[in-house]
C-alpha cells in the first residue's frame, strides 16, 4: 500500500527503440523495489497492478532492443595528432543534440586531441583544453553545442549530480566524456565508445563501438564517409 507521501514523477529515457517511463517518488516496501541504474536509482512497486506489470515489460523489451542494437565496431590507426584531429573532424557534421561519445584510453592517448578535432569542425574558435581540473568545459558558440567532460578526478558517482552531468547529457548539444567508464552504472543507454590504444611505435589504434540504435546509425554514417577511413572490425 502506498504511503501518504507517494507521488508520481515521470522521466522519459530512451532504452533501445523504446521510450522508457521511469516512475519515481513511489514509496513501497524495500523487498518490492525494482532498481534501475541509469541517471539515478528509481523504485517501481511490483504490486502496482497493471502499471507495475507494464513498466517491467518495458524494461525487459527495452533492454532486449538495446542489446540487439549493439555489436557494430570499426577501427582505424592514427599516425599523428593531426591524423587524430582529421578523423574527429569527419565525425563532427554527423553529430546532433543528445549524442554521447565515451572516450577511453590511457593518459596521453589523444582523447583531448580528438575533441579538439570535433570542436574545430563545429566552429569553436577558442582554445580547447583538457577539462581535468574544471571537470566540464562547455563550447556553446558553435554550430552544435559541445560539452567536454573529464571524470578522472571524481571519486564518487554522487558527484555527477553536482556538475549537472545528467542534465547536460540530455541537453541541446553533443557530449564527449573522458573517463566515463569509471562509473559504468551511470552511463546512458545509448552512446558511442571511442577507445584509443597507444601502440609500441607511438601510433594510435581507434576502436569505435556503438551501444544503442542512434549510436549504431551514427557509426554507420561515419564509416560511410571515405575520409574517415574506418574499417569494420570482425574480431
Amino acid at each position: 500500500m502506498l504511503s501518504d507521501r507517494a507521488a508520481f514523477g515521470c522521466t522519459r529515457k530512451r532504452a533501445g527503440n523504446l521510450v522508457l517511463l521511469l516512475f519515481s517518488g513511489v514509496s513501497c516496501a524495500p523487498d518490492a523495489q525494482l532498481r534501475v541504474s541509469r541517471y539515478r536509482t528509481v523504485a517501481v512497486p511490483w504490486d502496482f497492478g497493471a502499471l507495475g506489470s507494464l513498466c517491467r515489460w518495458l524494461l525487459a523489451v527495452g533492454a532486449y532492443n538495446a542489446l540487439m542494437a549493439n555489436g557494430l565496431t570499426y577501427t582505424r590507426t592514427s599516425v599523428s595528432p593531426d591524423a587524430t584531429k582529421q578523423l574527429a573532424a569527419t565525425l563532427a557534421p554527423l553529430l546532433r543534440a543528445g549524442d554521447v561519445i565515451l572516450l577511453s584510453g590511457d593518459l596521453g592517448a589523444g582523447k583531448t586531441q580528438f575533441v579538439q578535432g570535433v570542436a574545430a569542425k563545429l566552429g569553436v574558435t577558442g582554445a580547447v583544453t583538457s577539462p581535468t581540473f574544471n571537470i566540464m568545459m562547455a563550447y556553446e558558440k558553435a554550430s552544435l553545442p559541445l560539452y567536454h567532460f573529464d571524470l578522472y578526478r571524481l571519486e564518487s558517482p554522487d558527484e555527477l549530480e553536482d556538475i549537472g552531468y545528467f542534465e547536460i547529457l540530455d541537453g541541446p548539444g553533443a557530449s564527449f566524456v573522458e573517463w566515463g567508464d569509471k562509473f559504468p552504472d551511470e552511463l546512458p543507454y545509448e552512446y558511442l565508445e571511442v577507445d584509443i590504444t597507444v601502440n609500441e611505435d607511438e601510433t594510435r589504434t581507434f576502436r569505435m563501438h556503438a551501444y544503442g540504435d542512434r549510436p549504431r546509425r551514427l557509426l554507420f554514417l561515419w564509416a560511410k564517409d571515405s575520409r574517415s577511413r574506418l574499417r569494420k572490425d570482425y574480431s
